[in-house]
């Protein structure tokens, strides 16, 4: 255990996000290669000049309630499946904010609290995984998405509708993210045991708590346990995050911008 685990850990989540943000810009060439109505093929760059514009045209307060009425609460899938609807909900709420929070702690550790030895109690509070309301957030938007990928896998495996087709990507894709997500639990539960956490702070992180119960009486090597269930956890998350751009589950990510854009008043000219 020579490596710092966080280093490993900033090594597989910065290489994912470089393929994550290279896939997401190879996704928009290609949907924007085509003409539309004769005109020449917009372009990435002529397309965020165009969204930059199309924001300033519409207000921001308009293409914000946009996206969120209709692109993160999406009415119009809701009136066509509701039980899909909920798993959309419940994917893309959970991912979002696990998304949002982790970017908020790690903005904190690492530039609040690394660059700018930032001390403010609340600062120390966001980074302080043991933190009750840090632990109880982690864990229920951890089983948010638990829930939805229950019923993604439920929907294809179980009571498939008849027009829908689900080949080896698909089923790659929903082992990977399973397995992100429940490897999450046991290391959550390793480093409760490893870092000898009180019962009284334990508890928040509700799921891993109760898997380290039977364990606590053992005298296992449990720092190097949870080093290495971590690394292998933090692989698996950043597998799902470079694999993202290239699979169905992008549109569950992109679906909630076409949405604001459809809904949005203002026509916007790329040129």
């Amino acid at each position: 255990m020579g490596i710092s685990r966080l280093t490993v850990f900033w090594a597989f989540h910065l290489l994912a996000m470089a393929v994550l943000f290279a896939g997401c810009w190879l996704r928009a060439s290609i949907w924007l290669e085509g003409q539309i109505d004769g005109r020449a093929p917009a372009g990435v760059r002529r397309a965020l000049i165009a969204g930059w514009r199309f924001v300033r045209r519409a207000g921001l307060k308009q293409v914000l309630r946009s996206f969120i009425v209709h692109g993160l609460l999406h009415p119009r899938l809701r009136a066509q499946d509701r039980r899909r609807w909920q798993a959309h909900a419940c994917l893309l709420g959970g991912f979002a904010g696990l998304a949002i929070f982790s970017t908020v702690t790690g903005f904190a550790q690492e530039i609040l609290i690394g660059l700018f030895r930032v001390d403010h109690p609340l600062v120390q509070a966001l980074v302080n995984k043991d933190a009750p309301l840090v632990a109880l957030l982690n864990e229920l938007l951890g089983l948010i998405m638990v829930i939805s990928l229950a019923m993604m896998a439920a929907r294809r495996y179980v009571r498939r509708p008849s027009n829908l087709r689900t080949g080896r990507p698909d089923t790659v894709l929903i082992v990977l993210l399973t397995a992100t997500l429940l490897s999450g639990y046991p290391t959550e539960a390793l480093r409760l045991l490893a870092e000898r956490v009180p019962a009284e702070l334990a508890r928040y992180s509700f799921v891993g708590y109760l898997l380290s119960l039977p364990l606590r009486s053992m005298r296992w090597p449990w720092e190097a346990l949870h080093y290495w269930v971590f690394l292998f956890h933090s692989l698996l998350a950043s597998a799902f995050l470079a694999s993202l751009p290239f699979s169905k589950l992008f549109h569950v990510v992109v679906s909630p911008l076409v949405a604001a854009a459809n809904t949005t008043s203002p026509e916007v000219e790329l040129t």
